[in-house]
């Protein structure tokens, strides 16, 4: 964020890396534990989940946005 000069909240920070990554905003997924960060990506049609402190809750809320089974 520092490079381009926008901080998330910032719309333009979320629209930017989705430019970035050649995809449409709806084509993207976005987990952080800030509210007002998922807030901003879900208002822009991204697929978001909210994260704690716990790596295997983000995997298990990534997983479910992408309807993946989980591992064995």
């Amino acid at each position: 964020s520092s490079d381009v000069g926008l901080r998330k909240p910032d719309p333009e920070i979320y629209l930017l890396t989705a430019h970035q990554l050649k995809a449409e905003p709806t084509e993207c997924v976005f987990i952080d534990d800030n509210r007002d960060n998922v807030e901003t990506a879900a208002a822009l049609g991204m697929k978001t989940g909210r994260m704690r402190l716990d790596p295997l809750e983000a995997e298990a809320a990534l997983r479910e946005l992408l309807a993946v089974s989980p591992r064995l």
